[in-house]
C-alpha cells in the first residue's frame, strides 16, 4: 500500500515569498513571487533588459 506523503495545505503559505526559476527569451532568470500580492508587475529594467515587448492597455488603471 502507497501512503501519500504530501502535507496538508498551509493557509499562512498563501502570503509568503517564493523564489524559484524560469526561462524567459532563452534567458535563465531568477524570479520571487509574493504569494499574498493581487498585481502582477515587473520592473521597467526586467523589460528592458529582457527585451521583452510593452504592450499598452487598452483600459490603464493605478496601482495603490
Amino acid at each position: 500500500m502507497l501512503r501519500q506523503l504530501q502535507k496538508p495545505f498551509d493557509e499562512s503559505q498563501r502570503e509568503n515569498i517564493f523564489h524559484t526559476r524560469c526561462l524567459i527569451n532563452d534567458k535563465l532568470c531568477s524570479v520571487i513571487v509574493d504569494g499574498g500580492s493581487c498585481t502582477n508587475v515587473a520592473s521597467t529594467r526586467v523589460v528592458e533588459k529582457l527585451g521583452l515587448p510593452i504592450i499598452c492597455h487598452a483600459k490603464p488603471y493605478k496601482l495603490q
